[in-house]
């Protein structure tokens, strides 16, 4: 390389450096898809001991009710089918459709549903359930009037009541 002139050498760095420089920016790029998957993991994972327990792998009867268990919910509606879930010591978990980048606990499976639609949350030391109405394209509406709750919201849930997911999933709250 005696004959290069030093112009040649020069190009001849920056291609280098150029090079090293995008594979390094593709090591770095890499690395944030793994770290915001392993996020997105750890977050659907429920934590031992946690205020968080997940719903039950399998949806109860009425007459499967778990021991301490007040509160429960009924879903039903269009191509829903309809289902009880007693809520046995949860402090809170969201209802909504499936998805990996915001998983619900529990899974409505229903175009008008958002992926995580509302979420509940318990007070056991009042025994008061309130609902957390979620940033949602489909709405979340109230009573059988159907009154659009806006996002933020929070409601206090009696028996009785009757919160709808979108236009056609019914959630009726119980309490015993």
């Amino acid at each position: 390389m005696t004959d290069a002139a030093p112009g040649d050498l020069w190009l001849l760095w920056l291609a280098f450096s150029a090079s090293i420089a995008g594979f390094v920016g593709s090591l770095l790029g890499i690395g944030r898809i793994v770290v915001g998957r392993r996020r997105r993991l750890q977050a659907a994972r429920v934590p031992a001991g946690g205020d968080d327990i997940a719903a039950p792998a399998v949806d109860q009867l009425p007459s499967q009710r778990p021991a301490g268990a007040h509160w429960s919910l009924q879903i039903s509606g269009d191509r829903a089918t309809p289902r009880v879930l007693w809520l046995d010591g949860r402090r809170h978990l969201y209802i909504g459709r499936n998805g990996v980048d915001a998983p619900a606990d529990v899974v409505v499976e229903h175009p008008g549903v958002s992926r995580r639609h509302v979420k509940l949350e318990y007070n056991p030391v009042f025994d008061e359930l309130t609902l957390h109405v979620q940033d949602t394209g489909n709405g979340t509406y109230f009573g059988a009037e159907r009154r659009l709750l806006p996002p933020g919201d929070i409601v206090t849930l009696h028996s009785g009541d009757q919160v709808w997911l979108g236009h056609t999933i019914a959630l009726q709250v119980r309490h015993d």
